[in-house]
């Protein structure tokens, strides 16, 4: 079930109550914890990988592209950050929910980076089949970096991505044009791709498995240029 980001205010608000806030949210209040929403997502998001929805101009009313797992530890710990605006202290229960749905989202989203074997060690007969006969050592294999910036698809997907420049841009400054480029042009193949300044819009097919990247240079109205190398890992289905 999708929800929008008024339903994690919402809910963060009625939480607020076991701490002594009885007071009905008005449009100030939702506005201020919507800015605090955001704030809480950008410093989790470049950890846990929960798959927030950010925007350049934030709305309650999007989306927030959460999994169910993951409301609740939104919800309280968004409650924390607002109940200082009133004045409050948290109820030790409210405390504990946010500690233990915290603890769940960081172990749901946790990756650890595997170790490949060096290539200095034997595979080992039990691995000839998967490699060959003729292999007897581990080959390095393509890596890339294990964070929420890289891209997770499955072979023969389709998907949608966004660049978002507006952090980069300065006051009054627009993106003029770009050039977009996949590594395997014929395996990870970019299509559709559109400028709605300050964003870049493009279409991703992923054909095989495989490590690969898409590179974006864009060229800013003061002349300024700057490069994106955004990293995709494909995986069988």
């Amino acid at each position: 079930m999708a929800g929008i980001k008024s339903d994690l205010i919402n809910e963060a608000y009625s939480r607020m109550r076991v701490s002594g806030l009885t007071r009905v949210p008005d449009g100030e209040d939702i506005r201020t914890a919507l800015h605090r929403l955001e704030n809480m997502a950008a410093i989790w998001g470049d950890t846990y990988c929960t798959g927030y929805n950010f925007e350049d101009t934030p709305n309650p009313g999007s989306l927030h592209n959460l999994k169910r797992k993951f409301w609740s530890a939104y919800e309280s710990n968004l409650a924390l950050l607002l109940l200082s605006d009133f004045g409050k202290q948290p109820a030790p229960s409210l405390v504990a929910e946010s500690q233990g749905t915290f603890s769940m989202l960081a172990a749901f989203t946790s990756h650890p980076t595997q170790i490949r074997p060096p290539g200095r060690m034997p595979i080992g007969s039990g691995n000839e089949i998967r490699y060959g006969h003729s292999q007897r050592f581990f080959r390095n294999a393509d890596s890339v970096p294990n964070d929420c910036a890289t891209n997770q698809m499955v072979q023969d997907e389709v998907d949608i991505f966004t660049e978002h420049f507006d952090a980069y841009l300065g006051l009054a400054e627009t993106i003029v044009s770009y050039t977009i480029a996949s590594s395997a042009p014929s395996i990870l193949v970019v299509s559709a791709d559109s400028l709605t300044d300050p964003d870049i819009t493009y279409t991703v097919t992923a054909k095989n498995v495989g490590v690969f990247y898409i590179r974006i240079n864009a060229t800013t109205s003061l002349g300024r240029i700057t490069s994106r190398k955004i990293n995709f890992i494909v995986q069988e289905l």
